[in-house]
C-alpha cells in the first residue's frame, strides 16, 4: 500500500463523523420540512418497478361498475365509478388502466393522506418516445402509482367515442 492510505482513511472517517452529526442534528429537530418517504420514493420510483395493485384490494361504488372476475371497470358516460384501493405491504403499487376503444376520462386520485391529484386524459394517448434501449409505452394504457396506505380513484366525465359507457381494463 502507498503512504496515502492512512490519509484516505482519515478523510473517510471525518466525512462519516460529519454525516453522523448532521443526521443526529436533523433527527433531533424533527427531520427536514417537506421531506417524506413518499417524496423520496417518488424521486427514485423509476429505478425500481412497482408491483401491481391486486384486484382483491380494490372495491367499487357502485359495486356494479367493477367486474373483478375480468378486471374491468364500466363507467356510464354520465356516471362515475369510485374505486377504493385498500392498504398493502408494498410502499408503492401500480394501477394500470387500459382501454381498447377511444375515450376521454377524468380521474381523481386521493391517497389516504388527502393530497388529491386529478388526471384528465385521452386513451389512446399520443405516442410517447421510447426510453433509451427500450420500446415505446403503449398508447392505450395509463399507469397510476398508489401508495401502500391505499386511496380512492374516482373515474367520471367519461366520454366514449362510441357507445354509452367507457370500458376500462384494470391490472
Amino acid at each position: 500500500m502507498s503512504g496515502n492510505a492512512p490519509k484516505i482513511l482519515i478523510v473517510v472517517g471525518i466525512v462519516l463523523v460529519v454525516l453522523f452529526v448532521a443526521g443526529v442534528g436533523i433527527g433531533a429537530n424533527g427531520g427536514l420540512p417537506g421531506l417524506s418517504v413518499e417524496g423520496v420514493l417518488g424521486a427514485f420510483g423509476s429505478l425500481m418497478p412497482s408491483p401491481p395493485v391486486a384486484i382483491a384490494d380494490v372495491s367499487a361504488s357502485p359495486g356494479s361498475c367493477l367486474d373483478a372476475a375480468v378486471q374491468r371497470v364500466i363507467v356510464p358516460s354520465l356516471g362515475q365509478c369510485v374505486l377504493t384501493v385498500g392498504p398493502a405491504d408494498a410502499t408503492v403499487r401500480t394501477l394500470a388502466l387500459t382501454s381498447n376503444s377511444a375515450l376521454r376520462v377524468r380521474m381523481t386520485v386521493s391517497p389516504t393522506d388527502g393530497k388529491t391529484m386529478t388526471v384528465t386524459d385521452n386513451l389512446p394517448r399520443a405516442p410517447q418516445p421510447a426510453p433509451p434501449g427500450g420500446t415505446p409505452p403503449p398508447t392505450n394504457r395509463l399507469e397510476l402509482d398508489i401508495f401502500g396506505r391505499g386511496g380512492t380513484l374516482i373515474i367520471d366525465q367519461c366520454l366514449p367515442a362510441s357507445g354509452s359507457a367507457c370500458v376500462i381494463d384494470v391490472s
